[in-house]
């Protein structure tokens, strides 16, 4: 029979405390045996003066545990429900505790939620879709949930417009005749990565922005980078051979030699560099710049906050 919290002795500002109270005992308890028999002692005691169960009881003081720096246990479900309008105000307006216990299981749901999307995502990386936006949407979301990136292969993929914010982990990643037109990859972590074209597909490389990524080693070879931005980024070791750099913006590059770019392909536009590293363009406005030096990082979508 469910617990009959209607005849709860005490408002539920009162059991809140109460309970907050008897977490901190039962977390001083250093022994594992000794700190279990005082929770389930503490339980009971609830149980018969409050009315929540034991289950219950248990499910919140490992809540607790989790967020032990958490003063309030009331505003971490808000924390993590505060996108979740109206649900939030629901909070905040009914008192009954049992309505409490729900929100750590609405919680607890989600993070279940989170574990399966993110497989489900590595095996749509993993599977041999090539076209639509369902491996760049897989790899948007695992980048989101913080999940390390580096040696995903996704050779001849479309991946048009994929917008990596905030630093992705790449490194030596295979992005071989893949078409990653717009891509936005600043600040990125992608050494040795592959983006040649070794077989009939080029790489689409047009209007990527490449801005600080760390790009050591990286294999550029036959990619077609018109209009892309290098600006700040670390091209120590980076293979331009005969890929189309038309326009592409490499002023403030690092460790660029002029030897890596003399074996690119001919192109309509030159590229622009430091006088430095060439004159070319040399007389170009410092404002003038790349389309894809102007690609920008997209907003994450309200629930990666919560998964």
């Amino acid at each position: 029979m469910e617990p009959d919290y209607k005849h709860s002795v005490g408002s539920s500002a009162e059991m809140q405390t109460e309970l907050l109270n008897d977490f901190q005992k039962i977390y001083a308890v250093k022994k594992p045996i000794e700190r279990a028999i005082a929770l389930h002692q503490k339980a009971l005691a609830f149980e018969k003066s409050h009315g929540l169960s034991v289950g219950d009881y248990a499910r919140l003081f490992e809540v607790y545990i989790t967020d032990i720096h958490t003063a309030d246990i009331i505003e971490k479900i808000n924390g993590l429900t505060h996108r979740l309008e109206p649900i939030v105000s629901i909070f905040q307006n009914l008192a009954s505790l049992a309505i409490i216990v729900s929100a750590f299981q609405l919680v607890t749901g989600f993070r279940e939620q989170r574990s399966q999307i993110i497989t489900t995502k590595w095996q749509v990386l993993a599977s041999d879709i090539k076209f639509g936006g369902a491996k760049r949407e897989a790899l948007e979301f695992l980048h989101d949930q913080g999940e390390l990136l580096s040696g995903v292969e996704l050779v001849g993929v479309q991946l048009s417009g994929l917008n990596l914010p905030d630093g992705a982990s790449l490194q030596e990643a295979n992005f071989s005749e893949s078409n990653l037109y717009q891509a936005y990859f600043q600040g990125a972590n992608l050494y040795r990565s592959k983006f040649s074209s070794p077989g009939e597909a080029q790489t689409n490389l047009e209007e990527v922005n490449f801005r600080d990524a760390d790009l050591r080693q990286a294999d550029f070879r036959g990619a077609y980078l018109e209009n892309a931005c290098f600006t700040g980024a670390n091209l120590e070791g980076a293979n331009f051979d005969g890929a189309y750099l038309g326009d592409a913006d490499f002023r403030g590059a690092r460790f660029l030699e002029r030897s890596q770019v003399e074996n690119a392909a001919p192109s309509a536009a030159p590229a622009i560099f430091d006088q430095t590293l060439t004159e070319t363009k040399a007389e170009l406005d410092d404002q003038h710049t790349s389309i894809g030096c102007r690609i920008k990082p997209r907003n994450k979508a309200w629930w990666d906050s919560i998964f």
